[in-house]
């Protein structure tokens, strides 16, 4: 668990530098969830799951973009990131990742 958490208080960092380049209302959003996440990992699984969600965040804001889940408030509480993402989102960030963006339709990535 140790080394969940000095990763995660990493990636907490990177995120933090990452946030200057969002949009204002983006940015406001992006912390919300990054205390969220900074608040979670009393457990093994809980830090598991935190850094799923801050992984994922990282790999949009390296792009500059960020989409759903990190668009609305986090519930209350997180489920594992698959359960979480639609597919179709989860799998074009991991696809755009590489090439240095991220562009998810906004209408066809509506989760309830």
């Amino acid at each position: 668990m140790q080394t969940l958490n000095e990763h995660f208080e990493y990636n907490n960092k990177l995120a933090a530098a990452l946030l200057q380049f969002l949009p204002p209302n983006d940015r406001k959003m992006v912390q919300v969830w990054c205390d969220k996440l900074d608040k979670m990992g009393d457990s093994v699984e809980e830090a598991a799951i935190r850094s799923d969600y801050m992984w994922f965040l990282l790999a949009m804001l390296r792009c500059g973009r960020v989409c759903e889940p990190f668009r609305k408030l986090p519930p209350s509480r997180l489920p594992p990131l698959k359960q979480f993402i639609p597919p179709h989102v989860y799998e074009t960030v991991l696809v755009s990742h590489d090439a240095g963006s991220v562009s998810v339709d906004r209408k066809s990535s509506s989760h309830q």
